[in-house]
């Protein structure tokens, strides 16, 4: 990918939720970074985890399970307007990238790109599975 695509990636990754402050209920969020945070957030509990994959593939498993619960924003290339991706779409693919992207399978091309869900989604989220697995 050329830098100057990566640098615009990054630029709109930040610009997601740069009009909400941190801890805003309707502050946007990117996946990969939601990923994250509940992936810590549920290491050291009894929620299954596998820590010998690579970092990325595991984040990816947890945009998974994130998407089956919360409602997810994504743009369609080249588009870059953020609209609800509908949740059937997530059984034609795979999360990559961290859950950064997703992509139909056997499909070289992202479907959908700058992946976003509600900080408020994550911290309730977050909440029940640590209820549920124990912290």
């Amino acid at each position: 990918m050329p830098l100057r695509d990566i640098i615009g990636n990054i630029v709109r990754t930040v610009s997601l939720g740069r009009n909400k402050a941190p801890g805003d209920p309707d502050r946007l969020m990117p996946m990969r970074e939601a990923a994250e945070k509940v992936y810590n957030a549920l290491d050291g509990t009894t929620f299954p985890m596998n820590h010998s994959r690579p970092l990325d593939v595991r984040l990816a498993s947890m945009a998974t399970m994130l998407a089956a619960r919360i409602t997810v924003l994504g743009a369609r290339p080249p588009s870059g307007e953020l609209v609800q991706v509908p949740r059937e779409e997530f059984a034609l693919g795979m999360f990559r990238e961290g859950g950064s992207v997703f992509r139909r399978h056997a499909e070289t091309a992202d479907a959908w790109v700058r992946l976003a869900v509600r900080e408020a989604d994550v911290r309730e989220t977050i909440t029940e599975l640590c209820g549920k697995h124990g912290r």
